[in-house]
């Protein structure tokens, strides 16, 4: 047991980046025996990694992980397990809740190995708490350069940790991640964004809350004309435009179709210019939009129609950066009524970042 077990411990578990750590042989065992009991309690397990690994300091530990096993228990099913759901799940009240557990657990240790270990714990919760800090950024005002700017200082923290021991945190965590879907890719999304919209003459951020309906059926626009100004939409759920109406519907395994309705003031500098109905971060295997009640329609190749027909599984490719030619429907100085129709398959659609008018 000891030739097992010792070597591996010792290459796998060194955050203090000594060189030498005096470890019984039972200490290690014990936690592993745990595992081979598949009746046991898996709090029980948490329960004795707390008390093993931050000593004195385990109860509060244990009350900061329960703040997350909480949160598990709230919250819907939510689309998909990219990074793109974390802000969804550690909302600013649940992350309030788990600073305080953290300070608990610091006054409580006294060890210099407790000390080190509730650290580290604290340096993922830092992390943590700019990431989710930047995407509300971007979320609230749409300052996609004031977002990527707070993800630098996750990135930050997670360079000092692995500094420090080269596997505290995943290594993915970083800014080297270039895909969409990991923290790195979406920094450079951000700026990506950034950059769209300031190459325009200019722009206006659409609305965060739009009014929400449910369309499989295909009625919002053809029977019940919720695409004309004059229609009184009062009844429709408010939405955040931000979060795919999935979330709300429990849609992400069906074939739906939702339509959202927002209104906005366009500036009269938009006169005379090309209009850009700009989307960040959209998802649709088709769409439709509607602006003053009239329908947009689109090139395909030299022949025109009012569908936009996009690709048949949103995962192929993590840039979901759309704009789509307004023609002559906007109407410069005045407030205008702006309607989507997002139709999808059995993944999830809709927006999940700010849209912006832009002005070429």
């Amino acid at each position: 047991l000891k030739d097992v077990l010792l070597p591996y411990k010792l290459a796998e578990w060194n955050p203090s980046g000594e060189s030498t750590i005096h470890v019984k042989v039972a200490d290690l065992a014990a936690p592993i025996r745990m595992y081979w009991h598949a009746d046991r309690d898996w709090r029980e397990v948490v329960d004795d990694y707390c008390a093993r690994r931050f000593r004195e300091a385990g109860g509060a530990m244990r009350a900061y992980y329960a703040v997350y096993e909480k949160r598990m228990t709230e919250i819907p099913e939510l689309c998909g397990n990219e990074v793109w759901g974390n802000h969804l799940v550690l909302t600013p009240e649940v992350r309030a809740a788990a600073r305080a557990a953290l300070e608990a657990a610091e006054k409580a240790a006294t060890s210099d190995f407790a000390r080190r270990q509730v650290a580290i714990a604290r340096e993922l919760q830092d992390s943590t708490d700019a990431f989710c800090d930047g995407i509300e950024i971007a979320r609230e005002t749409a300052d996609y350069a004031a977002a990527a700017k707070r993800l630098e200082d996750a990135f930050a923290i997670v360079e000092k940790s692995h500094a420090r021991y080269s596997h505290a945190m995943n290594p993915r965590a970083g800014r080297a991640g270039d895909f969409y879907f990991e923290p790195g890719g979406w920094h450079a999304k951000y700026l990506a964004f950034d950059a769209r919209i300031k190459r325009a003459k200019a722009s206006v951020v659409l609305p965060r809350t739009w009014k929400v309906a449910l369309d499989t059926d295909n009625l919002a626009t053809t029977r019940d004309r919720l695409q004309l100004p004059e229609t009184d939409v009062s009844r429709l759920d408010d939405w955040d435009i931000t979060v795919v109406p999935d979330v709300k519907y429990q849609t992400q395994k069906q074939v739906s179709a939702v339509f959202l309705r927002t209104e906005v003031e366009v500036p009269a500098s938009f006169k005379g210019r090309k209009a850009t109905l700009y989307f960040p971060s959209l998802i649709a295997r088709t769409l439709q939009i509607w602006v003053n009640g009239r329908s947009v329609e689109f090139d395909h190749d030299g022949w025109r129609d009012t569908v936009w027909r996009g690709p048949a599984y949103f995962w192929f490719d993590y840039n979901h950066q759309h704009e789509y030619d307004l023609g002559d429907l906007l109407e410069p100085g005045r407030r205008n009524v702006i309607c989507i129709r997002v139709f999808k398959s059995f993944d999830h659609a809709g927006p999940y970042d700010r849209p912006f008018l832009l002005a070429e």
